[in-house]
């Protein structure tokens, strides 16, 4: 794993079910695939201070960038302050 997402954490009922990191344009991020209380759910992840003069649409479209968001996909966007990354989350089921 890219030494800059070594930090990311995640809670302690959540089962990592796969991982790697990709490039979305010229953004280096970390894809994860997890199942938490039954829902499946996964989430590309950016260092916040990289990617902080974005809006959450520009987000969005650079998630679908990845070819990794189904067709039909909610998504849910978190900016930690605290950890350093920003969470685009989609394709839950």
């Amino acid at each position: 794993m890219d030494s800059k997402f070594e930090n990311v954490t995640m809670d302690s009922d959540t089962r990592l079910l796969s991982q790697e990191t990709l490039k979305t344009g010229e953004w280096d991020a970390l894809f994860q695939a997890c199942k938490w209380d039954g829902i499946y759910g996964e989430s590309l992840i950016y260092v916040l201070s990289e990617v902080e003069h974005m809006g959450d649409e520009e987000l969005k479209k650079l998630a679908l960038e990845s070819g990794r968001v189904k067709k039909v996909s909610e998504f849910t966007i978190g900016r930690n302050d605290e950890t350093g990354y920003v969470f685009i989350n989609f394709n839950f089921s």
